[in-house]
């Protein structure tokens, strides 16, 4: 089941825009946490050696940098204009360009992977079309990787009501309240279900997060757990619980789930 996460801002004010979690970062801050974020192992393992390789939605090109020094063939291309101009500052040749992940400006199976994480959550309208571009870009049988929030049993327990009585709080404080959409929080049913609608089928799914004391699913849910000055680091009472629960199962904390598609033989 789906969770659709919502802020409260006055008069309509947004903030970040979704999805733009590299606003204020550098690109080597941000290509420093390739290597403790756990997918890391998957896309070694799964990505194709021999194929081109897309990232869309790539932020500031942490992954297109990373993978590029590990041999891979792989572009990025990002809508926002301004992280396109910080990728090329920091390296001109980076092979990445600005564009829309709804329409790609790429022919029908260019590419034998395609990566996508922490976007198609950001469309209220649900990730079909996303996942249809994808499909269309990649070649019969190239390989979807595509991360998401992570619907798990401690945001469904605790996180999430705890959201709803902290947004009715917020709003009775603000004379003009709105509630704006942030981002859809997936479950692994979920996201097997689009994948198999979107012509994929789901060959491996992995939990998302970072590991040796940093964790995004607590870090981002509970501003009580971070560290500060320490983006993704929690205190002590955050590492404790992250300890215990990953000791449990690595799903109960995870901020989210990486899930591997293959694209079947036929685009529809």
């Amino acid at each position: 089941m789906s969770f659709k996460l919502r802020t409260v801002a006055e008069d309509g004010g947004t903030g970040v825009a979704p999805g733009e979690v590299w606003q204020g970062e550098t690109v080597d801050r941000r290509l420093a946490l390739c290597e403790p974020q756990s997918i890391r192992g998957v896309f070694e393992s799964l990505l194709p050696r021999n194929g081109k390789i897309l990232e869309a939605g790539c932020g500031l090109g942490r992954w297109v940098i990373y993978l590029r020094n590990k041999g891979f063939d792989i572009r990025g291309v990002e809508i926002s204009e301004a992280a396109v101009r910080m990728m090329r500052a920091y390296d001109p040749s980076l092979p990445v360009e600005t564009g829309d992940i709804l329409r790609l400006p790429y022919p029908d199976a260019s590419f034998a992977a395609c990566i996508s994480l922490g976007v198609i959550e950001h469309f209220e309208e649900g990730p079909h079309p996303a996942l249809q571009e994808a499909r269309r870009i990649l070649q019969p049988g190239g390989l979807l990787f595509v991360s998401v929030p992570y619907e798990n049993l401690t945001r469904r327990i605790a996180h999430h009501p705890w959201r709803r009585c902290r947004n009715r709080r917020e709003a009775r404080r603000m004379r003009n309240p709105r509630h704006v959409f942030h981002e859809y929080r997936y479950s692994g049913r979920d996201m097997q279900r689009f994948l198999a609608e979107t012509g994929f089928e789901t060959i491996r799914t992995a939990p998302d997060d970072f590991t040796g004391g940093m964790n995004m699913g607590l870090y981002a849910d509970w501003p009580s757990l971070q560290e500060p000055g320490k983006p993704w680091h929690l205190n002590r009472r955050g590492r404790c619980l992250a300890a215990l629960l990953n000791a449990v199962s690595p799903w109960l904390a995870c901020s989210g789930i990486l899930c591997v598609g293959r694209a079947g033989t036929k685009y529809t």
